[in-house]
């Protein structure tokens, strides 16, 4: 039980750490729900990519629908990431106004164009960013319903996969900073090259962490999110499956043998009864 009602209270650092905790088994908070713009999107690339001939009477209602889909997902961006995609989102308002239509031939390629030039932006750091501060906003204020949070979170785990980053190490990284892990603190701070790290066993800048403000936290966790990935000089994979396997130790003993001299395979050649014959003579 805690000690006071005051330490049962949720603060906007928990819910954001709470959003931000990462699950295979539970990736998208929404997915049940409501379909976001990202997979929205995808999916009516699909059908437009789709190479069978477009027949009105088989197809018209599904890409109405996907359509549909994607024109619903849109409202429930958050304000930064909508107004950090506006020019391309009114393309392709504008683009897919009235598609297909009832036309036996809908024209496709100005849509895949306006489309892919949205699709493109995933990718942008600055989106990503947008998409970062929804949330933490979101998360701040105790207005916000449910649905909102949930809508802001998976939209930023969408953008997210597009870092190339590993999803569970990117919300490990960013809750122990949440936390105000001293140590985690002191790591990011380094990596971002605020202070730089001390000779092993020496006590130096960075072994002097500061009371960071919530601000500070979250300015952090934002600068560590948007930091590009390093450039390694060089990527060496070592790859070493089924070392025990039998086949393989197998080979690797017959080759032994072989590369050993003749002699030495002869003095060290077993000689075993021929059948119907123990080791001592005939039964």
């Amino acid at each position: 039980m805690p000690d006071s009602p005051a330490s049962a209270v949720r603060t906007p650092l928990d819910e954001l750490r709470e959003a931000l905790a990462w699950s295979e088994a539970r990736r998208w908070w929404s997915e049940r729900d409501f379909v976001d713009v990202v997979v929205a999107a995808e999916e009516v690339a699909g059908w437009l990519g789709d190479r069978r001939p477009y027949v009105k009477q088989h197809h018209r209602r599904a890409w109405t629908e996907t359509v549909k889909d994607f024109t619903a997902a849109v409202p429930r961006l958050g304000p930064r990431v909508h107004a950090a995609l506006q020019p391309q989102l009114a393309d392709v308002e504008t683009t897919f106004a009235g598609f297909p239509g009832s036309s036996d031939a809908p024209d496709r390629q100005p849509r895949q164009d306006a489309l892919a030039a949205l699709q493109r932006r995933w990718a942008d750091p600055v989106v990503l960013a947008a998409a970062w501060q929804d949330l933490v906003d979101a998360c701040q204020d105790e207005a916000t319903a449910y649905d909102v949070i949930v809508a802001r979170r998976d939209m930023f785990w969408r953008l997210a996969q597009f870092t190339g980053r590993h999803a569970h190490a990117m919300s490990v990284e960013l809750c122990s900073l949440l936390d105000r892990s001293p140590g985690d603190i002191m790591r990011a701070r380094v990596k971002l090259g605020d202070i730089e790290a001390a000779p092993d066993g020496e006590q130096g800048e960075c072994d002097q962490v500061p009371d960071l403000s919530e601000v500070d936290v979250l300015n952090l966790c934002r600068r560590l999110l948007l930091q590009p990935p390093g450039t390694a000089n060089h990527v060496v994979w070592l790859a070493f499956v089924n070392a025990t396997s039998p086949h393989i130790v197998e080979k690797a003993r017959q080759a032994h043998a072989v590369r050993r001299p003749a002699a030495a395979r002869a003095s060290t050649r077993r000689v075993f009864p021929s059948a119907g014959r123990t080791a001592g003579g005939t039964r």
